[in-house]
């Protein structure tokens, strides 16, 4: 276990210095902040200067690209040149919203997702699993966006029904409010992105449970007289479920894009939406910033994924397995 630590940290390195190469690149290509602060037209051409200058935004890419990894790395996040705020106090100020609804859809989605999976898988070719199969399939396909916009307009309906609210369409509620009104606000967007992901979950334990269900050791134990239930729980179950730990830190990064989509619909105020606000006004500070947070943690989660496997899976351990 010491030794698969040992060499995923050596990786970690390499690959987030790989990844903060592509992010800065890529978003160099598009507008540079010397032309957002030219559209300000309060600002003379001294004042670009000196702001360019002071940001560093006159130097060569390379040199702009090593500045801004060393400020990056002592918590220096730079100024958002959309509203001349730091960086960081922006995003942290957003983080825990997007973070609360992302970890909610996750567990809600695995919880519901891989035991309705295991279920169905167990009763193939049935009536309950044609249904699951179409629904799941249903879902997949349907866009984000258009999922929210379903649930919003069943909300009204709902409203008009009961008299009274039942769930909030938008917004996030005041200062100070009950956490009744803040289930009621946050509800739908958790539901959006659980609904969205929890067909997948469905279809991949769906689909793992049933590969491992025809394997020769299954097949072994019940030649063996082994009980249907113990084969199934400690055989076929523990095997299935394996991967699903590094699929759970693959999902996070999807989370993360759906929150973009959710919380626009949805118009709460987490980082998806300062991301979309970002790139719509040009504002590539903020834009890099929340690219290689969200890199990071993706990296983070895939590194304790991996360690998790590991501690399940002797191969792991001994390099036997990637």
């Amino acid at each position: 276990m010491t030794a698969l630590l040992i060499r995923r940290i050596v990786q970690l390195g390499p690959t987030l210095l790989v990844t903060s190469l592509l992010v800065f690149f890529v978003l160099s290509l598009g507008p540079s902040p010397l032309a957002q602060l030219q559209e300000f037209g309060n600002l003379s051409a001294d004042d670009i200067a000196r702001i360019a200058h002071e940001h560093g935004w006159d130097q060569p890419k390379w040199k702009q690209y090593l500045d801004w990894l060393t400020s990056y790395l002592h918590g220096d996040w730079g100024q958002s040149v959309r509203t001349l705020q730091p960086a960081m106090s922006m995003i942290a100020e957003r983080l825990p919203l997007t973070i609360t609804i992302a970890a909610s859809a996750l567990l809600l989605s695995v919880g519901i997702g891989v035991p309705l999976g295991a279920w169905v898988a167990v009763r193939k070719g049935s009536r309950i699993d044609t249904i699951t199969t179409v629904l799941t399939l249903s879902l997949m396909a349907m866009p984000g966006f258009f999922l929210a916009l379903l649930l919003q307009l069943l909300a009204v309906k709902l409203r008009s029904w009961t008299g009274g609210v039942v769930v909030y369409t938008s917004g996030i509620p005041d200062t100070g409010a009950s956490m009744v009104e803040w289930l009621q606000r946050l509800a739908l967007p958790v539901l959006t992105l659980t609904l969205t992901h929890i067909a997948a979950w469905v279809r991949y334990q769906r689909g793992e449970l049933l590969q491992v269900l025809g394997a020769e050791y299954i097949k072994c134990a019940r030649a063996k007289g082994l009980p249907e239930k113990l084969i199934f729980l400690r055989h076929a179950m523990r095997n299935a479920v394996l991967p699903i730990i590094t699929l759970i830190a693959i999902d996070m990064g999807k989370l993360v894009a759906g929150a973009v989509i959710v919380e626009s619909v949805f118009g709460l105020p987490g980082i998806g939406t300062l991301l979309l606000d970002s790139v719509n006004g040009h504002d590539t500070v903020v834009v890099l910033d929340i690219l290689m947070l969200v890199v990071l943690a993706m990296v983070v989660c895939n590194t304790l994924a991996d360690l998790a496997y590991g501690a399940l899976d002797p191969r792991v351990r001994t390099g036997q397995a990637a």
